[in-house]
């Protein structure tokens, strides 16, 4: 199982970069799934480069996480809950 979490990109930003991210580890370890948590808006924006591309990933799960993006104190604390449950979540897995 290979995770990969996007914090930070939202939409169309860095969709061509993280797509043939995603890409490349499909084609470096091809019996692996892959889980990819990142902002819903930047989870579509990832599928439609895909589709636009012609690339099929198999064994692909999408997982949509909301983010902090205020750099506040408050903002730091929410940002690291994300990170420890969505950690939590790939140990509770098993993954």
């Amino acid at each position: 199982m290979i995770t990969v979490i996007e914090p930070i990109c939202t939409g169309n930003s860095h969709e061509k970069v993280n797509s043939g991210f995603i890409y490349g580890l499909r084609c470096s370890f091809p019996q692996e799934k892959i889980k990819f948590y990142a902002d819903k808006s930047h989870i579509k924006a990832i599928q439609s480069i895909l589709e636009h591309d012609n690339i099929v990933i198999d064994e692909i799960e999408f997982y949509p996480i909301e983010f902090e993006s205020k750099l506040t104190f408050s903002g730091i604390i929410r940002y690291w809950y994300l990170f420890k449950n969505v950690l939590n979540r790939i140990i509770d897995s098993g993954d």
